[in-house]
């Protein structure tokens, strides 16, 4: 009797067998994913709203930005987060587009040049958008920067212009606010450059 075991056993242990190596092999096959694996999120998941910290003469100030992106058919695309308070409002025409961004009666336009223009000509035409011939060099701060310029013509007025360059494209941020408004929408707009980022 236990001669005529042997092979069913043998059989049994043979199946057995095959049905683990065929899970392993579906184990290998189809991994779990690995919690520690980096996801790249795409560029429409950016978060709507972002926590951060205005400070208000010399105060902290616990704020909710909000997402802002540039119009599809913007010649330099990008995004950033605008500060409580602050509105955008595009303009185009055949001498540039802008972006002017607006805290009550301060004010920060970003204006993009057409394809071809040179720098000594954007250069110029950023000179008459500041509105003043007695202005005074300040430093470069940020990365895409290569002029920065006061108009000291109404000290009442703080009147600032920025100007960059990316991928070939000539640009500059126009500031605007009255002094008064210094301590309240100088972290504003300085707030709304630190989140700005290129979109490719």
């Amino acid at each position: 009797m236990l001669i005529n075991k042997i092979p069913i056993i043998l059989l049994i242990t043979t199946i057995i067998a095959c049905t683990s190596r065929e899970q392993a092999a579906e184990v290998k096959t189809n991994p779990e994913p690995d919690s520690t694996t980096a996801t790249t999120m795409p560029d429409n998941a950016l978060a709507q709203n972002r926590q951060d910290t205005l400070m208000i003469e010399g105060m902290p100030e616990p704020v909710s930005l909000n997402l802002y992106r540039s119009p599809q058919s913007w010649p330099l695309q990008f995004h950033t987060y605008l500060p409580p308070g602050m509105e955008a409002e595009t303009t185009s025409s055949g001498e540039g587009n802008a972006v002017q961004f607006s805290f009550n009666e301060a004010r920060i336009n970003f204006f993009t040049f057409p394809e071809g223009i040179s720098r000594s000509e954007a250069q110029k035409q950023a000179y008459n958008a500041l509105g003043s011939r007695s202005v005074t060099p300040c430093d470069n701060e940020w990365e895409w920067q290569w002029g920065c310029y006061y108009s000291g013509s109404n000290p009442e007025q703080v009147n600032q212009i920025l100007m960059g360059e990316h991928e070939g494209r000539y640009f500059y941020y126009l500031i605007r606010y009255p002094a008064a408004y210094g301590d309240g929408f100088g972290p504003r707009y300085r707030m709304l450059l630190e989140h700005w980022r290129w979109e490719e």
